[in-house]
């Protein structure tokens, strides 16, 4: 199955798709200015992040697909991927497992 497939199989199951940073490294001083008045902190530079593309090149980064799951005790299973069809493909393997589960 391709994406399209996968996210159409799945359908209203899917909670989110995303993918994290995992190891990303940014500056706590990143935002905040010294001055003669004490620190001042700028929220709106503290929320955005300006990395160049060698280092965010290097950030490690998983694709997580969650998907609605009454089995799981907290309601949602995320499956864990470097590809994000592979973490779908996850998914649309559990959603199968379990299809054939309740017919048995």
């Amino acid at each position: 199955m391709n994406i399209e497939e996968c996210i159409e199989f799945l359908g209203y199951r899917i909670d989110r798709i995303d993918q994290p940073m995992l190891d990303l490294s940014v500056p706590a001083v990143n935002g905040i200015t010294a001055t003669n008045e004490g620190l001042q902190v700028n929220r709106n530079r503290l929320s955005k992040m300006a990395l160049p593309d060698e280092q965010l090149k290097q950030v490690k980064r998983v694709w997580l697909v969650g998907i609605w799951d009454d089995s799981n005790a907290r309601g949602i299973s995320v499956f864990e991927d470097e590809t994000m069809i592979g973490a779908l493909q996850q998914a649309v393997e559990h959603v199968r497992k379990k299809r054939m589960e309740e017919k048995t």
